[in-house]
């Protein structure tokens, strides 16, 4: 059950780099179900089942902002050096 909660923050922040903030919530269901159905088929209780969830939800929101902002310091960083040529204008 560990595992689920490196992978939701590794993927909570691919999905702030990449995917707005709407395919947070399919993410979120596509978790819970993973979780639920790896804690049934490994026979755990249900409140290790249910604060599993919680967690993997939390770190999936919080891998989503630390995303963003990664985004953002990257882009702040890189696009200043970043030169755009000017065409010249007729007149």
């Amino acid at each position: 059950m560990m595992g689920f909660l490196v992978i939701a923050t590794f993927a909570g922040m691919l999905l702030g780099i990449r995917c707005k903030v709407l395919f947070l919530v399919p993410a979120i269901l596509f978790a819970i179900c993973g979780v639920a159905a790896c804690g049934i088929v490994s026979e755990r209780g249900l409140t290790v089942i249910a604060l599993t969830g919680f967690e993997t939800v939390a770190l999936l929101q919080i891998g989503y902002v630390a995303g963003c902002f990664l985004e953002t310091v990257a882009l702040a960083r890189f696009l200043p050096q970043i030169t755009v040529q000017r065409v010249p204008t007729r007149g």
